[in-house]
């Protein structure tokens, strides 16, 4: 591969790196937020999820750890994505 190649290749595969990382940062923020808000209201208001929803507060909580271990898995794939974005660019 000729040097401009390489070059463009590189900053390509930095940008998509540093996207990954901070889609990850934002992932893990988001996560930890939206948990303390929902633990807040489940503690101080479980009525008012039980309005909103219409569901009991244990049935939701299985629902919400359900999705929370989902965004947590797709998180875990973030890291491995963003880890092979980095060691490539370093590799370039």
């Amino acid at each position: 591969m000729s040097e401009t190649t390489v070059t463009s290749v590189r900053k390509i595969v930095a940008g998509a790196a540093h996207g990954a990382w901070s889609g990850l940062l934002v992932g893990v923020l988001l996560l930890m937020v939206t948990w303390a808000l929902f633990v807040a209201v489940c503690t101080f208001a479980p009525e008012l999820i039980t309005l909103m929803t219409g569901t009991p507060i244990k049935d939701l909580w299985a629902l919400t750890i359900h999705w929370y271990a989902a965004l947590k898995l797709l998180l875990f794939g973030w890291v491995i994505l963003a880890s092979f974005l980095s060691y490539w660019w370093r590799a370039l």
